[in-house]
């Protein structure tokens, strides 16, 4: 069976220990790196001794395989427990300066809103255990606190119901399930109001066709009122009147010749006929006009 199991380098030691140990139990091997296991006394050529001696050779070899080039100096010896050992002495031995870097960004830990909370409660747990790798103890009071503090804003009013909780009744175990729980209210709420903005822009939008339409309609009276009103101020040019243009003027239509028959007949009727024929030259000069 295949194992995805990362070498062991300068940074790992606190993963790959772990896994590690896991794939040693796997194969029957950890007892003997463990020192739970112990040579037989029977003598060299028993069954029993070379039955452990081999199970030695392939928990070293197990070691030596899942681990980087520049880790193979701490795995010179033979009995695969004090290779063990020596590992963990030496990727567990830290200075002040170290576990203080650790606890800093520990308790600065903060989770971000493209994680889920599962994922945010692991990214904690798996700093609290490396910080226990390097035998510095993390409580649940510490757990709370990072797992808390480290929230978005959005969870404040979860927070302040903790508030009146005592220190002593905070449970870690009480508190995540609370997380989870409150996970699932905020994405509910996130969905509800989303389908409530929709169809409020699915609103706005008819609405303003709705407004649209009336603008519409308001110019097209607009523009009929204002043609009855020109049509009420328009002069006709055949009877002189209000009202109509003279194509439509329902008066006899004014005829300039039958107006000069008629001055050679009634000398006394001559400026009537000028005035007429000064009226038709005038009217034929704005026939343009009158067409509108």
């Amino acid at each position: 069976m295949a194992h995805d199991l990362e070498l062991l380098n300068d940074t790992n030691y606190s993963d790959w220990s772990i896994k590690m140990e896991a794939l040693l139990v796997e194969k029957d091997l950890w007892d003997v790196v463990a020192g739970t296991e112990v040579m037989p006394t029977t003598g060299p050529n028993s069954k029993t001794t070379k039955a452990f001696v081999r199970k030695q050779k392939l928990a070293r070899a197990k070691i030596i395989l899942h681990v980087e080039n520049s880790q193979l100096p701490h795995t010179r010896h033979s009995d695969p427990k004090e290779i063990w050992d020596n590992l963990a002495r030496v990727h567990r031995s830290r200075g002040f300066g170290t576990l203080l870097a650790m606890r800093r960004r520990f308790f600065a830990l903060q989770k971000h809103d493209d994680i889920s909370m599962q994922a945010w409660i692991a990214q904690v747990r798996d700093a609290a255990f490396h910080l226990e790798a390097a035998e510095f103890p993390v409580d649940d009071l510490d757990l709370i606190i990072v797992l808390t503090q480290g929230l978005p804003e959005s969870y404040d009013p979860l927070i302040i119901t903790l508030d009146s909780t005592p220190i002593d009744e905070l449970d870690v175990d009480n508190i995540i399930t609370r997380l989870l729980n409150e996970e699932t209210r905020q994405k509910g709420d996130k969905e509800h109001f989303g389908y409530v903005a929709v169809g409020k822009r699915s609103k706005n939008i008819v609405d303003r066709g709705k407004r649209k339409g009336k603008g519409r309609d308001a110019k097209s009276e607009k523009g009929r009122n204002s043609s009855q009103t020109d049509s009420k101020h328009m002069r006709c040019f055949n009877c002189r009147g209000r009202g109509h243009r003279a194509s439509k003027c329902p008066s006899p239509k004014f005829d300039a010749d039958d107006q000069s028959s008629a001055s050679t007949e009634d000398p006394d009727k001559d400026d009537k006929a000028n005035v007429a024929r000064g009226s038709r030259s005038y009217a034929s000069s704005l026939s343009g006009f009158s067409a509108y």
